[in-house]
C-alpha cells in the first residue's frame, strides 16, 4: 500500500500496455496516506523488525521527490523507533546505511537556522528526531559510531552552532556517544591515537564561548577518559572554575575519584607537566598587580586537585605534607576562589 505493487505504471495500464496487466497493480500511496501509514509503523515492533522493507519506506519518506516535512519527521521518528525496538540481527547489517542517511539529512540543513517561530516547528522537529535517532544508533551499535572521531567532531561542532531549540537533542546524542566510547574502551577497542584525537575535541569544546559545548566537554572528560588521565582531569578542573553553575558542577564531579579503593590517580608531576604543555605561560612569574593568566576560580580548582594528588602520593610513601605548606596552599586556594 505504501510503495505500490505490480509492474508498469498507471498510465501504461490505462493505455492497455501488456506490461501493466498485473491485476494486483497498486499505485504508490499519496504523501498524506504515507504519513498515516508511517504513523502506524512508529507504534509497531513488527515494523521495527521488517528490514530491508522498512529501510525503503524510510528513504522514500526522507529523500523521495514527493515527500513532505510531516512525512520526513515521521520517517525519522520511525528510524529512532526501529533502533530502540529492533533486534540486533535486524539492525547490524543496515546500520551503516542508516547512519549515512541520518548524516545526509543533517547535511541538508533543514531546521539548522531555526528562529523558534511556529513556522519553523516542522523543520526543528525533523532535526530533533535526527539527533535522537543518532543517539539510539550509538546505544545499539556502539562499535559503528565509536570506531573513529568523525561523529564526535560533528556533534561537538553542532553543540556550539545549533539553535537553542536543538541543543538538548545534540547533548543527548553526545551523551549516548560518550557511553559508546566508554563501552568500547572497556573492551580495549579505543586506540591511544583515537583517545588523543578525542581529547583534542574536548579541549576545543571546553574553551568554547557556548555554554552547552563547555558542559558537554566536562561530561566527556569525566566519562570517556580514565580518572588517571591527567589531560582529562585538567579539563575538569578548568570547567570546575567556569562561570556557569552547571558547568562547574560537572567539572567538580569529574574531579571526584571513583569509589573503588584501587582507583588510579594522575600524579602531581603529570598534572603539572600537562598544565605547562597546554599553557606555557604558566611557567612565567606573575608579578604583583599583574593580571592572572587564567580566571581565579580555575586556578583554585587546579591547585586544589594537584594538592590532592600530592597528598595521596605522600600518604602512599608514609609521609605527610608539611603543615605549613598545606596551610599556605589551602589559604591561596580559598583566596583565589573568593
Amino acid at each position: 500500500l505504501h510503495q505500490g505493487t505490480g509492474v508498469g505504471s498507471a498510465g501504461a495500464q490505462q493505455q492497455g500496455d501488456p506490461a501493466a496487466a498485473d491485476p494486483a497493480f497498486v499505485n504508490a500511496a499519496s504523501p498524506g496516506l504515507k504519513a498515516r501509514i508511517v504513523g502506524v509503523f512508529v507504534r509497531s515492533t513488527a515494523a521495527a523488525n521488517s528490514y530491508p522493507r522498512m529501510l525503503a519506506v524510510v528513504f522514500d519518506g526522507l529523500f523521495g521527490a514527493a515527500t513532505t516535512p510531516r512525512l520526513k519527521q515521521l520517517c525519522m521518528e520511525l528510524v529512532a523507533w526501529s533502533f530502540k525496538h529492533g533486534t540486533n540481527a535486524q539492525l547490524a547489517p543496515i546500520s551503516p546505511v542508516v547512519l549515512q542517511g541520518l548524516l545526509k539529512t543533517l547535511d541538508l540543513g533543514v531546521g539548522k537556522n531555526a528562529t523558534g517561530l511556529a513556522g519553523d516547528a516542522p523543520a526543528v522537529a525533523l532535526r530533533q528526531f535526527t539527533y535522537g535517532a543518532l543517539g539510539q544508533l550509538c546505544r545499539r551499535v556502539p562499535k559503528l559510531v565509536a570506531s573513529d572521531d568523525a561523529l564526535a567532531a560533528r556533534l561537538f561542532r553542532a553543540a556550539a552552532e545549533e539553535s537553542q531549540a536543538l541543543v538538548s537533542s545534540v547533548a543527548d546524542a553526545l551523551s549516548a556517544l560518550s557511553l559508546a566510547f566508554r563501552e568500547l574502551d572497556a573492551k580495549g577497542g579505543v586506540t591511544p591515537e583515537l583517545l588523543l584525537a578525542l581529547l583534542a575535541l574536548v579541549e576545543v569544546a571546553a574553551a568554547s564561548d557556548a555554554r552547552a559545548a563547555r558542559l558537554l566537554a566536562a561530561q566527556w572528560a569525566a566519562r570517556v577518559f580514565p580518572f588517571s588521565h591527567a589531560g582529562a582531569r585538567r579539563i575538569c578542573a578548568l570547567c570546575a572554575g567556569d562561570d556557569a553553575m552547571d558547568v562547574r558542577e560537572e567539572g567538580l564531579a569529574g574531579l571526584k575519584a571513583p569509589k573503588s579503593d584501587d582507583a588510579s590517580w594522575p600524579t602531581s608531576a603529570d598534572m603539572l607537566r600537562r598544565l605547562r604543555t597546554a599553557s606555557p605561560r604558566l611557567s612565567t612569574e606573575v608579578r604583583q598587580g599583574e593580571a592572572l593568566l587564567m580566571p581565579p576560580r580555575q586556578y583554585a580548582s587546579l591547585l586544589t586537585f594537584v594538592r590532592a594528588c600530592r597528598q595521596r602520593e605522600m600518604a602512599g610513601q608514609g609521609a605527610a605534607m608539611p603543615k605549613a605548606n598545606a596551610e599556605a596552599e589551602e589559604a591561596l586556594s580559598d583566596r583565589l576562589y573568593e
